[in-house]
């Protein structure tokens, strides 16, 4: 009796041996078809955006107007939170000293630093929130801190959005907190939210 359990029981094991890795395997198959999914629409986009992008670069430069034509709007005009502030600062401080900061001045100023303290945290507990849309100078900033484009080429990448998409006659739009870019004199393509580590259409083996 005690023989016929034990058997019992390993058999039983074994079946939940099997069904733990037939799911297993299912999993991971799933999982790499969604990538592949995934990372195939992402390339189908990306060679999209070039292609248009190429035939507009070359009419335009047929025609000389190279600037006026170009869709997009160039890395290099987006300014940092801290370049904003910085500028607002000054702004500020100039102003102060052209007026002749007097006492009641100051009273206002420090009420000012304090509204824009409390509003700086109230931002800082908003950018926690995971589901909320980010604005594009955010989106671009975080793109210019992994460094994928350098600063000298900043003027040479355009950012392109939805209207810049539907201009050129794509019939898909940004992702969600994601922006497209694209370099008009090499061709190169990026993304700023990136897919496995690749940011750049030419890491994808695939840039014409």
């Amino acid at each position: 009796m005690n023989k016929n359990r034990v058997i019992r029981i390993a058999k039983l094991l074994a079946t939940i041996a099997i069904i733990v890795a037939v799911v297993t395997v299912i999993n991971v198959v799933i999982k790499n078809s969604k990538t592949n999914l995934v990372t195939s629409d992402l390339k189908s986009n990306m060679l999209q955006i070039q292609a248009k992008c190429r035939v507009l670069n070359d009419k335009a430069d047929m025609n000389n107007k190279i600037d006026e034509e170009r869709k997009g709007t160039k890395l290099s005009t987006f300014k940092s939170e801290e370049q904003i502030k910085q500028e607002a600062e000054e702004a500020a401080k100039k102003a102060a000293e052209e007026n002749g900061e007097n006492a009641e001045n100051k009273e206002n100023t420090e009420g000012e630093q304090k509204t824009e303290t409390t509003a700086t945290e109230e931002k800082k507990e908003e950018k926690n929130d995971p589901d909320r849309v980010k604005g594009v100078a955010e989106i671009v900033e975080e793109f210019k801190k992994l460094n994928i484009v350098s600063e000298s080429d900043y003027d040479k990448y355009y950012v392109l959005e939805d209207v810049d998409l539907e201009s050129l006659g794509l019939d898909f739009r940004n992702e969600k907190n994601a922006r497209y870019l694209i370099n008009y004199d090499t061709r190169e393509v990026a993304i700023t939210c990136g897919y496995q580590g690749q940011y750049l259409l030419s890491q994808m083996g695939l840039k014409d």
